[in-house]
């Protein structure tokens, strides 16, 4: 026997069973020499066993009390109803009826309260609203998460606040752990296969139970780290272990949380998969954007270089013009920085990080991201119109993540109406929402079929016979990271594909940024260069 099966055998069933024994062994001498004994022996010895069980309760704690008073209650009503309406079907059935029947009714009339009754008190006793919430974030974060270091951070920032203690969420199969705990585990270390033996551990467990190396191996790794549990996760594969630190009240842990600890470990195991695989496909598919932007971005470092060639022909002519060389000066600065920019983006998207949220203008991040796919569209004969009419477009967001979400919708645009005959447009977007800033992307090529629509955001599922079909549910994957969403409108026959994505907004002091530009500004072009 291990853990609280064994505690409830120590506490519960040997002292129960001593007692009982007891009991019958003095009702024997009593019948046999009656008044040698006291009356109340017996009530003397079943007061013992219940102040031994509080004493147990109290100082052991891996017993829930309160659910145990939760259960006993539970079950007094229940008994107490069965027991009125047993009596009452009785009194006024046995006159009537043969003594058999009787019975059956009552018994179905028992089976019927218990049916009926039983699930109404376990609302009323063992609703447990603080689990349930920390339940559903935790499903949620599973879902969500894009990269492994914001699934850790938020599933620990969630499993903490419902256990009122610092979390550590560990993947013993790095080599190293990362920021978000400070505690290191391997799966080479012996005190993670002692963990691997026994699935979880306490201070209260390891005390209780047969001292092996493995246990004391564990019992001061929770010491020195001052932790209250250590939970792995169930499934194989890829490990997690939950190190639960010590509550402030230093309340221990007790089994029924210990095997919900180990529902969340479980649900941050599949997570974790989940969330490298989606790390390496968004790794790839940036690459992939980033090379088949390659000819933009070699058009848009020649035409400032063409400007310096240019003045640095004439610079011998007009040398000893001060308005030239101050002119000449400006201009080189000015595009040096502009290539300089250019070629940061492009690094930017090309490098895998961690989300990094940042206050930003949308319109403008708009903009400057479709300078790296404008000449690539020209270059195919489609016209690129923007029409940014988002007034309050200042967002908290990550603009690495916005800028692959509008490469990825203009490239699959403009995959597709490569296959078409003029004219070939697509249509870049903004415009105010209550709940954010709505970006679409537009264009006038055949459309998604409707066979295609049911699985137009799974992988591998491509309009186009040059596309990979991984853009589209990277893209949503992303938006769900950032608190958005991307959908594509119905389809609509004789009209193209309209995705629309919803960046949200988050709202700041005033003065804390520089006002939004005007959005009359906004370009609308409507020939190809």
């Amino acid at each position: 026997m291990t853990g609280a099966a064994r505690l409830e055998l120590q506490t519960v069933a040997l002292p129960a069973a001593g007692i009982a024994v007891a009991i019958f062994f003095l009702m024997g001498v009593r019948s046999v020499f009656p008044g040698t004994l006291p009356k109340h022996t017996s009530l003397l010895l079943s007061l013992c066993f219940v102040f031994w069980l509080s004493y147990s309760i109290s100082t052991h704690r891996i017993f829930d009390a309160q659910y145990l008073f939760r259960t006993a209650c539970r079950a007094f009503l229940l008994t107490a109803a069965i027991a009125v309406c047993g009596y009452s079907l009785f009194s006024a059935l046995s006159p009537a009826l043969p003594p058999w029947l009787t019975f059956g009714v009552i018994a179905g009339a028992a089976l019927f309260i218990n049916g009926v009754l039983g699930p109404k008190l376990d609302r009323v006793f063992f609703n447990r609203p603080a689990l349930a919430a920390a339940r559903t974030l935790v499903h949620q974060i599973a879902r969500t998460s894009l990269s492994e270091g914001s699934l850790k951070t938020d599933l620990a920032s969630t499993v903490g606040g419902w256990t009122e203690a610092r979390v550590g969420v560990l993947s013993p199969d790095l080599a190293k752990d990362d920021e978000t705990s400070p505690i290191t585990l391997l799966t080479s270390d012996p005190v993670f296969s002692a963990l691997e033996h026994v699935r979880w551990a306490t201070p209260e467990r390891l005390q209780r139970e047969r001292s092996t190396k493995g246990r004391a191996l564990l019992q001061q790794f929770l010491t020195t780290h001052e932790l209250g549990a250590l939970v792995l996760s169930g499934g194989d594969g890829t490990p997690i272990v939950l190190a639960v630190g010590l509550r402030a009240s230093r309340r221990p842990f007790t089994y029924p949380e210990i095997q919900q600890l180990q529902e969340f470990a479980s649900v941050a195991q599949l997570a974790l998969v989940r969330v490298r695989l989606i790390e390496q496909a968004i790794h790839a598919d940036r690459l992939a954007t980033v090379g088949i932007l390659g000819a933009s971005l070699a058009h848009e470092i020649r035409n400032p270089l063409y400007a310096i060639k240019a003045f640095a022909e004439l610079l011998t002519d007009h040398y000893n013009q001060a308005e030239f060389r101050f002119q000449f000066t400006k201009m080189v600065g000015d595009e040096i920085v502009r290539i300089d920019d250019l070629i940061s983006q492009m690094m930017r998207m090309a490098s895998p990080r961690k989300p990094s949220l940042t206050p930003l203008h949308f319109n403008g991040l708009i903009e400057t991201s479709l300078d790296l796919i404008r000449h690539k569209i020209r270059s195919q004969g489609i016209v690129l119109e923007t029409d940014l009419q988002a007034q309050h477009d200042l967002l908290e967001t990550d603009s690495a993540f916005v800028r692959q979400v509008l490469l990825n919708l203009c490239i699959n645009g403009g995959q597709v109406l490569s296959e078409r005959a003029d004219p070939r447009w697509i249509r870049v977007a903004t415009r105010d929402l209550p709940e954010g800033v709505e970006l679409s992307v537009t264009d006038n090529g055949p459309g998604i079929p409707p066979s295609l629509r049911p699985r137009l955001f799974q992988r591998f599922q491509s309009m186009s016979a040059r596309g990979l079909g991984l853009g589209l549910p990277i893209s949503r994957e992303i938006m769900a990271s950032l608190g958005g969403t991307l959908e594509a409108d119905p389809h609509v026959e004789g009209s193209g594909a309209v995705f629309r994505a919803v960046f949200p907004r988050v709202m700041h002091s005033e003065g804390s940024v520089p006002t939004s530009p005007d959005p009359a500004q906004s370009v609308s072009e409507s020939k190809p260069a």
